[in-house]
């Protein structure tokens, strides 16, 4: 259940912090938001990521092919002619 939230900590916890000292739409203005040290955080946040992604990416892949195979074994297959 962390995984799901906790990659939010580190930039929530920093917007917190400039929300309780410079007001709340200091923390939600685009200076903020897009400011080197956000955007250090957000890239330092990819590896983790991508290990999210690819683990839900293999086993979606696995059952879109088996539920393919499965269609393509229902259908009747076309008979040989005989060669002349």
């Amino acid at each position: 259940m962390s995984r799901l939230w906790a990659p939010l900590l580190p930039l929530g916890i920093l917007q917190l912090y400039t929300s309780v000292n410079s007001g709340y739409f200091e923390a939600r203005e685009l200076k903020f938001l897009t400011n080197h040290t956000n955007a250090i955080i957000e890239w330092l946040r990819l590896p983790g990521d991508l290990v999210f992604i690819v683990g839900g990416a293999i086993p979606t892949l696995y059952r879109f092919r088996s539920v393919r195979s499965l269609h393509e074994s229902d259908k009747p297959r076309p008979e040989a002619s005989p060669s002349p």
